[in-house]
């Protein structure tokens, strides 16, 4: 069964900016922001929009949780992080405060490329390496990804992508645990406009190859949190493509410099906010071309 739309009524939207029901209702009644109807002829907001319209407008997001798809709790408010204060959070094993970091930031303005390439970068890279010290950091190294994905996956259940748009598929190279990297492109693109399709990590050649063939996106991704040299990175791409042509993106730490320009048609981003642009500047070029 598909699951329900989430729904908000002028009240929530209302207490979440900091304006009155009233405000929100004549905004419904203006036209700038789209509602429904119930059957007993009350506004109901979809979340997806009314986070557009919050983006949009820059408005103030005083209640945060008020703009959540599941209501988890308390959380703390205030404007986005800073990679310190994410990182003191996850240290301290407060998940329920670094998402509300995360989400908050979103919904004040700060782009997917933004947070994934800022805060949650930063975080990670000091709170990785713990694993090597003891049980402890281990635990705490795979609680704050558990956080982070979780706030990742709460904004992409935020934004909306038209039916029609372009459509991209990808995942993690075979061998590659890691699901953080390649849910982070998936959200990147999905802000971009982009139907996306994440296949995780760990996906073989010949998988992707599949989903291509059955779905014929307009980009593929690969990403790579392990080591891989040019030649594999190109038999890999070579796997998947099988003489056809696709534009694909690749990036990740696993990959050296020489990545870049092994493959016509392949593109080599170093980090989210290149993805971010390059996946804009396709969906100009579709506009431009008259494509869907």
């Amino acid at each position: 069964m598909p699951r329900p739309v989430p729904l908000l009524s002028p009240r929530d939207l209302g207490r979440a900016v900091g304006v009155s029901e009233s405000s929100v209702k004549r905004w419904v009644d203006d036209g700038r922001l789209p509602a429904e109807r119930t059957a007993g002829g009350h506004r109901r907001i979809r979340l997806a929009h009314a986070v557009r319209f919050v983006r949009e407008s820059g408005m103030e997001v005083v209640r945060p949780d008020l703009l959540r798809p599941r209501p988890e709790g308390t959380r703390r408010r205030g404007a986005g992080p800073t990679p310190s204060s994410l990182t003191e959070a996850l240290r301290e094993l407060d998940g329920a405060a670094a998402r509300g970091m995360l989400v908050g930031s979103f919904l004040q303005g700060a782009s997917v490329a933004t947070l994934c390439d800022g805060p949650i970068r930063t975080a990670l890279h000091e709170l990785g390496p713990l694993w090597k010290e003891s049980p402890t950091g281990i635990a705490l190294e795979h609680h704050a990804v558990d956080a982070c994905i979780q706030a990742l996956m709460e904004i992409r259940a935020m934004i909306s992508v038209a039916e029609r748009s372009r459509s991209a598929v990808g995942g993690a190279v075979e061998h590659d645990p890691y699901i953080l990297p390649s849910l982070m492109v998936a959200v990147v693109l999905a802000e971009a406009g982009f139907r996306t399709r994440n296949l995780g990590p760990n996906v073989p050649a010949s998988a992707l190859r599949a989903a291509t063939e059955a779905k014929a996106p307009d980009l593929v991704w690969r990403s790579t949190s392990i080591e891989m040299d040019p030649t594999a990175l190109r038999a890999d791409i070579d796997e998947i493509r099988k003489g056809r042509s696709l534009e694909i993106v690749v990036g990740g730490r696993g990959l050296g410099r020489g990545a870049s320009g092994t493959t016509s048609g392949v593109h080599h981003c170093e980090s989210m906010a290149e993805l971010a642009g390059f996946a804009r500047g396709m969906q100009r070029t579709a506009g431009r071309s008259g494509r869907r």
